[in-house]
């Protein structure tokens, strides 16, 4: 791809990265925009048959919460964090495992009864097997807060 092309991809891709989080993050300036654009390098989507250029959604979504760490910005109680659907594969998990522990204690507080061993036993089997996706988005942050 020539230069110049390149050069109109970033900018329309930056334009329309800025237009959709524009709510979420008012207070950052023009330089600030480019300078995280920059920073962060996005995957983008260009169009063969078109000129125009975007930010793939998944990319959107990690870039968002990237300038949320990068910025240390509050949200507020309006505000509508981008959240991805790893992000709510993993909280659907973690409420699951609440609810499952929950149950067991409900049912038998001291833990002692053979039925609640097991299903403490699965929940810990289910807890030790480990999840990729968790460990992906730890690993991503981790090498994010360690740049910082």
């Amino acid at each position: 791809m020539p230069y110049k092309q390149v050069i109109n991809a970033h900018q329309q891709a930056l334009a329309y990265a800025r237009q959709r989080l524009q709510p979420q993050f008012p207070n950052i300036t023009d330089e600030q925009w480019e300078s995280l654009f920059v920073q962060y390098q996005p995957t983008l989507w260009v169009e063969s048959d078109t000129p125009g250029a975007m930010v793939e959604e998944q990319a959107l979504e990690r870039f968002a919460n990237w300038i949320h760490l990068s910025l240390d910005t509050d949200l507020g109680e309006d505000a509508v964090p981008l959240y991805s659907h790893d992000a709510y594969y993993l909280a659907r998990n973690d409420v699951w495992y609440t609810q499952q522990a929950k149950r067991l204690l409900a049912s038998d507080p001291k833990l002692t009864r053979p039925e609640s061993v097991e299903g403490m036993r699965a929940l810990i089997y289910r807890l030790a097997a480990g999840n990729s996706i968790a460990e992906r988005i730890y690993s991503t942050y981790e090498n994010l807060v360690a740049k910082k």
